[in-house]
């Protein structure tokens, strides 16, 4: 048996799937013939949380993926807008007006109730599942970070948040 032929066959049926997945995973097999089978899926989004099984010969290996969306709301204070406006953000930095207020929260995959704490620059610590910044001042500009545990394990995602004015 070749030693790529089921990861091979389980990528088809992934490819081939009426999954989301068939147009954003990928395997690189050059990697194959050194004993390495990696699934790459792009553009990952919480409904790809769940078991996968990677199986070669008589070989058979599960991992579980998690994945979290980090949500930013910003609120203006006028009454003509809704969600984020004036707020800029590129990838993981915002940029605010003074006054405004920035809602954070953490969406994770169905059944997963992981530990959140948020942590300011300056430290301070804030554990719950969304974060509220009201009144935002320069004194709250910097690098945050929301530290997400679950089963003994923990991710830290960092946020710049950059008060102007």
């Amino acid at each position: 048996m070749n030693l790529g032929s089921s990861f091979r066959h389980l990528l088809l049926l992934l490819q081939l799937g009426t999954s989301r997945q068939h147009t954003r995973s990928d395997s690189s097999r050059n990697l194959w013939e050194q004993g390495s089978f990696p699934l790459i899926i792009r553009n990952l989004d919480i409904e790809d949380s769940g078991i996968y099984t990677c199986e070669v010969e008589d070989k058979k290996k599960e991992v579980e993926l998690l994945v979290f969306n980090l949500n930013a709301d910003l609120d203006t204070g006028s009454s003509s807008s809704s969600g984020s406006s004036s707020g800029s953000s590129s990838g993981s930095s915002i940029r605010l007006r003074p006054g405004e207020r920035l809602t954070l929260s953490l969406e994770s995959p169905p059944g997963v109730n992981p530990s959140i704490v948020w942590k300011s620059p300056g430290s301070k610590k804030y554990e719950d599942k969304s974060l509220s910044l009201t009144q935002l001042g320069r004194q709250e500009s910097g690098t945050w970070e929301c530290i997400v545990s679950y089963n003994k394990k923990t991710l830290v995602v960092k946020i710049n948040i950059f008060v102007l004015g």
